[in-house]
């Protein structure tokens, strides 16, 4: 019989032995670096190729099943696991999710699938190993081409990393330099019967209507070599813009116990698609994954922004001054009000979340010029307080719901003080004062300064400069 396999038809076919036992020998030496190995095994194609390629490696791995409860054939992708991990020998741990709570997730099946697996995985390891999924550059390809049609800029169209930290574990991503039609080469030469998910076969579901409608026929047009330069090039400059985030928010993001706060002049003054990456990082520092229209959100303009905004697991509150984050899974909800506190002590600058406060002692001759100087810097108006109207010591602490402003003799409620001055009342949630054992004598980061007990010219001078 003949060898079918003539002229460049055999060129091409052992091109591609050298390049996928290349590809082998690297990603089996990848993993050999590594101390210890989870494997996030499915029993499909992808998860299976990697366990064979870890057992290949000789790293110490184990591997962990996610039961999603979701289709009939799950139990029996579990037991699959189990007896391919046994036959590479190693143990497979099955944890199972909520399937309820997948299918309630605000952000679809596929998103809420997705959320539960990574945490399950991340509580299924140790200290030391690293958590290794099947992700290809196939998955790569998918996951920009999705992204894009959801309107993510460069910060979201860069697809699964290759080293990223989750819910507290590390995720390594070792075969993203395999096309799927690669691993399914391999499963067959190593003589695997990898197990189905009749989900990656439903085209109601965005992805597999991208991976069949866009990106299969997209692989079979353009040289996967050439996909595969273009889809790390991406990756390159993703990296680099997340640098560049993680370094601003560093700089202008102020912590508060599990939440963090922007001034928002530092957050306008950055380009846009930075400012874009940023809020990406904020969400991150609280281990929420934003989507696109929460980023979007945020970083509207002024006219069209939103006063909150929500995403799985995170909220954005727009202040007069600041943008606060927080971790939270209701959406109606106004965050809690802001516990911070610290005491004040004159000369010795404070650093509060919405801003630096000092108290200075200033003479009547010293007024005019501290008044100069902070109207320069475009900040509220410096309050002048007499030592002798101060009861106990000062803090700065936030606001709270029975708090009242002594102006002209009288109480007011500092809800309405901030409602008259234009504040929303919801800001009291994020207002800080500064305030003695009767209560407020001044409120701090807002759009002006208050100047109750406020004597001409003689005491302590309330310097602020918000973030």
């Amino acid at each position: 019989m003949s060898n079918p396999l003539t002229g460049s038809s055999r060129a091409n076919f052992t091109r591609d032995l050298r390049r996928l036992d290349a590809l082998r020998r690297d990603t089996v030496r990848d993993l050999a670096r590594e101390t210890s190995i989870v494997v996030a095994l499915s029993g499909g194609p992808d998860s299976s190729a990697l366990a064979a390629l870890c057992s290949e490696s000789g790293v110490a791995w184990r591997a962990v099943h996610v039961h999603h409860g979701l289709h009939a054939a799950a139990d029996v992708a579990a037991r699959r696991a189990e007896e391919l991990a046994a036959e590479l020998g190693a143990r497979c741990d099955v944890v199972a999710v909520d399937a309820g709570e997948i299918l309630a997730h605000p952000g679809g099946v596929e998103a809420g699938a997705r959320e539960h697996r990574y945490a399950a995985l991340a509580r299924a390891s140790h200290a030391g190993e690293s958590v290794a999924t099947g992700h290809t550059a196939s998955d790569r390809l998918e996951t920009t081409l999705l992204r894009l049609c959801q309107g993510a800029g460069l910060s979201g169209a860069t697809g699964p990393r290759e080293r990223i930290v989750m819910h507290g574990a590390t995720f390594v991503r070792p075969l993203l330099r395999w096309w799927r039609r690669d691993i399914v080469a391999l499963v067959a030469a190593l003589g695997i019967e990898p197990s189905a998910d009749p989900m990656n076969e439903d085209p109601r579901f965005a992805r597999v209507a991208i991976r069949t409608r866009v990106a299969a026929p997209l692989v079979e047009l353009a040289a996967p070599s050439s996909l595969l330069r273009s889809l790390e090039g991406l990756a390159r400059d993703g990296e680099a813009l997340r640098w560049l985030a993680d370094r601003e928010v560093d700089r202008i993001a102020r912590p508060v116990g599990a939440e963090l706060f922007v001034g928002a002049s530092a957050l306008s003054r950055l380009p846009t698609e930075v400012r874009a990456a940023v809020v990406v990082a904020l969400a991150r520092r609280l281990d929420a994954r934003p989507t696109a229209r929460f980023v979007e959100a945020v970083c509207a303009p002024l006219p069209e922004r939103p006063p909150t905004a929500h995403t799985a697991g995170l909220r954005a509150e727009w202040l007069s001054s600041h943008l606060r984050f927080a971790r939270t899974d209701d959406e109606r909800c106004v965050l809690p009000s802001l516990g911070w506190s610290a005491p004040v002590e004159p000369e010795r600058p404070v650093a509060t979340p919405l801003g630096d406060l000092v108290l200075r002692e200033v003479g009547a001759a010293d007024a005019p010029l501290v008044s100069a100087r902070l109207a320069a810097l475009d900040e509220p108006p410096p309050l002048v307080i007499d030592p002798l109207a101060i009861t106990g010591p000062l803090q700065v602490r936030g606001a709270r719901a029975d708090d009242a402003m002594i102006v002209r003799g009288r109480a007011v409620p500092l809800l309405a003080r901030l409602k008259r001055d234009g504040f929303d009342a919801r800001s009291r949630a994020a207002t800080l004062v500064l305030a003695d054992d009767d209560g407020p004598l001044a409120v701090l980061g807002g759009r002006r300064g208050e100047r109750a007990r406020a004597l001409a010219g003689v005491g302590w001078a309330v310097e602020w400069r918000s973030s």
